[in-house]
């Protein structure tokens, strides 16, 4: 599990490197089939080309819905640290700039994850 939580960006970049890829190639497939009326010239069949397109589709989902690392620890920190505060009961003596201090520290920390990487 731990192993593949530090892969999910180089999963995610592969989804996206094969999708551009792909999408390249029918975009260049489409404009010689238009171009040529001959359907014959690069044996390119409908089926095939149907294929491609789910494919890269499909691809484009893995992309989306494949958390990047940080998210991925966000997502069982914050689960962990909820199932935490909600078992125990001296969470309550924390005083209120403490819970302050921490809510900004992790407003800073999701801005960062939300921002672009550099």
């Amino acid at each position: 599990m731990i192993y593949w939580l530090t892969r999910l960006d180089a999963i995610r970049d592969l989804c996206m490197i094969m999708a551009v890829f792909l999408t390249i190639y029918l975009v260049i497939i489409g404009i010689i089939k238009f171009v040529d009326n001959e359907d014959n010239v690069f044996n390119i069949g409908k089926i095939k080309t149907k294929l491609w397109i789910v494919v890269v589709v499909i691809l484009f989902a893995f992309y989306t819905f494949i958390p990047s690392k940080n998210e991925m620890i966000l997502i069982i920190a914050g689960g962990e640290t909820l199932d935490f505060i909600q078992d125990d009961k001296n969470i309550q003596k924390i005083p209120e700039q403490t819970t302050e201090i921490i809510a900004t520290f992790l407003d800073q920390k999701l801005k960062e994850l939300n921002e672009p990487d550099k």
